[in-house]
């Protein structure tokens, strides 16, 4: 029962005894004059990869084998009796692909407008 009471009086003493510091834009030029290295070096290194992937992908003829395991991923998604039963499944999983990549576009925009 006292801890309880104790605490509320903290509580108070604190909520009463509260000082707000002007941040008069402190946090903005932090937050711009952070180092941008490690940001471009991780597109950098994201772009790299990206290339490698697709020169393998090249290289080994993969591309065929991509394109006929969609090829047969879809024929089976579209003889499945659920699709045929209900029609709203597609419909949902592009409606959920819309805004998931919509939210991730949104952030994207979000953090830069930040730095």
């Amino acid at each position: 029962m006292t801890d309880n009471r104790d605490d509320m009086l903290v509580k108070r003493f604190f909520y009463e005894n509260r000082i707000e510091i002007a941040d008069n834009g402190f946090s903005r030029r932090v937050m711009r004059s952070l180092p941008e290295r490690a940001a471009r070096l991780n597109r950098i290194w994201t772009m790299v990869c990206f290339i490698i992937g697709v020169i393998f992908l090249i290289l080994t003829d993969a591309f065929k084998f991509v394109a006929g395991c969609l090829k047969g991923l879809f024929n089976d998604f579209m003889t499945t009796d659920f699709v045929y039963h209900n029609p709203l499944v597609p419909v949902a999983a592009i409606i959920i692909f819309i805004v998931v990549g919509g939210f991730m576009f949104f952030m994207l925009e979000n953090r830069k407008s930040v730095l």
